[in-house]
C-alpha cells in the first residue's frame, strides 16, 4: 500500500470503508505474515506493508457477507475466509512500527452490519458497479481477473466449467472469461480459440443478432488487434456493428465500443476523415444512453477531438477537447490518470494554435498527475517525456529536451522486453538525444 494510502486510512478512523471486490483473508494469522515478511524496496520508499485484522460477528445483520471457503479453496491449509464484494468495515485503528522489522502497520477494522439503510444502498452500489448479481466461481474468476491474478482466476473458471452441463448457457460467459485471461497474458491464439468456443455455443442457444454474438465478434476482434491483425480485427468491429443493426439496436450502448474500435482501427491506418466519423457516431450513442458527465463521455469528446486535431482543425477540437477535461476534472479522483491525458491533449491543442506557454503548462500538468498515479517506471510517463522533448527542442531549450529524452529512454530501456531493445521509439529517442546533445 502506498505511504499515501495509508496515511489516508489514518486520517479515516472511525469512518466506514468498501470493498469494491471480492476480500480474501485466513484465519491464520502467520500464514498472512508470510505475505508481509517478504523483504521489498520500493522506489522512493513510498510503499508500505500493511496488515489487515477484522473482526467479523456473524450475529451482527440478517445477513452474513463472508464465508469460510476452505473445502472449496485450492489452498485448503489457508483456511481462507472469502467477504464479497461490497463488504462494508468501520475502520478502528492504523498502528505503526509494528512486526519484528518494525516496518508494519496493522489495520483493525470490523465488519459493518446491513440493518443500516446507508450500508445498504453502498452495498447495493458497489453490486451494480461489478455487475455482479450471483457470487459464484466466475464472479469471484471475474474479479481476480481484474485484479491481475490471472492464474488462480483461470483455475476457478476452469472449475465452474466442469459444474456445468454441456446445455448450459453460463459455459458461453466461462469460455468468454477464459478468453479474457488467455489475452490478458498473451495468450492470443488461445484467447481466439475461447472466444470461437463462446460464439459456438453463444449460436446454439440465442437468436443470430442476440447482443452477446455482437460482443463476442468484438472481442475476437480486439485479440485480433492485439495480434496486430488490424485487418481481421476491422472485419470482427463491423460484423459486430452489423448484428446490432441488424437487430435494429444501433443506439444500444454497447454500440458505441464497436464504433470506437473501428474508428480506432483507422486512426491506426492514419485516415483520419473515417475515424472521426466513427468516433462521432460514438459520442452521439454516449450521450443519448448516458448522463451528461459520464467519463465515458469524456472518452467520446477525447477521441473526436483528437481527429480534429489530426485533421488540423483546432478550432473545431477545442470544445471537445475542453468538455472532456471537464467532466474528468467533475467525476474523477484530481490525480486520475485520465486528466492527465486530457491536459495532455489541450497541450496539443495549445501548441498548434501557437500558445506555447499554455501549451507548457498542460503538459507539465499531465505529467505530475502521471507521476503521483502511476509507477515511476510506467510507459505513459516515458511517452509524456518524450512529448515534453519534442516540445522544448522546437523551442530551442535543448539541456531540458536531453533530459527529457534521457528520461523517457531510461524508462522503455528498463520495461521492454529484451527482444524489444531495438524497437523504433528507442532508437528514435536515441536519435534525438545525440542530435540535441550537439546543441547544448
Amino acid at each position: 500500500m502506498s505511504s499515501e494510502e495509508l496515511q489516508q486510512l489514518e486520517n479515516s478512523i472511525g469512518k466506514i470503508i468498501s470493498i469494491n471486490s471480492f476480500f480474501s483473508t485466513t484465519m491464520i494469522e502467520k500464514q498472512a505474515l508470510q505475505f508481509v515478511t517478504v523483504t521489498c524496496e520500493p522506489p522512493n520508499n513510498r510503499l508500505e506493508k500493511v496488515l489487515f485484522k477484522i473482526t467479523a460477528d456473524p450475529r451482527v445483520g440478517s445477513t452474513k457477507p463472508f464465508a469460510n471457503i476452505r473445502n472449496m479453496s485450492y489452498f485448503p491449509n489457508e483456511s481462507e475466509v472469502l467477504f464479497m464484494l461490497g463488504s462494508i468495515f468501520q475502520l478502528n485503528e492504523v498502528e505503526r512500527n509494528q512486526g519484528e522489522d518494525g516496518k508494519l502497520a496493522i489495520i483493525r477494522m470490523s465488519l459493518c452490519g446491513n440493518t443500516n439503510d446507508d450500508f445498504n444502498k453502498l452495498y447495493d452500489y458497489m453490486k451494480e458497479q461489478n455487475g455482479t448479481e450471483e457470487t459464484n466461481l466466475l464472479s469471484l474468476g471475474h474479479v481476480l481477473c481484474s485484479m491481475g491474478q490471472f492464474n488462480l482466476a483461470e483455475q476457478y473458471c476452469h472449475r465452474f466449467l466442469k459444474e456445468l452441463s454441456l446445455v448450459d448457457s453460463l459455459r458461453v460467459d466461462v469460455y468468454c472469461e477464459l478468453g479474457i485471461i488467455a489475452k490478458s497474458t498473451e495468450q492470443y491464439d488461445k484467447s481466439l480459440e475461447l472466444y470461437h468456443k463462446a460464439l459456438e455455443c453463444s449460436m446454439q442457444s440465442r437468436p443470430s443478432d442476440h447482443v452477446a454474438i455482437a460482443n463476442i465478434h468484438n472481442s475476437i476482434g480486439e485479440v485480433h488487434w492485439a495480434k496486430d491483425e488490424q485487418n481481421q480485427a476491422l472485419e470482427s468491429f463491423k460484423q459486430a456493428v452489423a448484428i446490432l443493426e441488424q437487430a435494429h439496436h444501433g443506439m444500444h450502448h454497447d454500440m458505441a465500443l464497436f464504433q470506437d474500435n473501428i474508428g480506432r482501427a483507422y486512426e491506426y491506418q492514419k485516415k483520419y476523415s473515417e475515424a472521426v466519423v466513427y468516433y462521432a457516431r460514438s459520442l452521439m450513442i454516449r450521450q443519448k444512453c448516458l448522463p451528461s458527465d459520464d467519463p465515458e463521455l469524456a472518452m467520446s469528446f477525447t477521441n473526436v477531438g483528437s481527429m480534429r486535431l489530426c485533421l488540423n482543425m483546432p478550432d473545431l477540437a477545442s470544445a471537445h477537447l475542453k468538455r472532456a477535461l471537464e467532466i474528468r476534472r467533475k467525476k474523477l479522483p484530481p490525480q486520475h490518470p485520465d486528466i492527465a491525458v486530457s491536459e495532455k491533449n489541450l497541450g496539443d491543442l495549445y501548441e498548434r494554435q501557437g500558445k506555447s506557454e499554455l501549451a507548457r503548462k498542460h503538459f507539465m500538468q499531465a505529467l505530475e498527475i502521471q507521476k503521483n498515479s502511476l509507477p515511476y517506471d510506467h510507459p505513459d510517463i516515458a511517452k509524456t517525456e518524450k512529448h515534453l522533448g519534442d516540445f522544448y527542442e522546437h523551442h530551442g531549450e535543448y539541456q531540458l529536451a536531453l533530459e527529457s529524452f534521457e528520461k523517457a529512454l531510461k524508462i522503455y530501456e528498463k520495461t521492454m522486453k529484451s527482444n524489444q531493445l531495438e524497437h523504433p521509439i528507442i532508437e528514435k529517442i536515441k536519435q534525438d538525444i545525440e542530435r540535441v546533445s550537439k546543441a547544448v
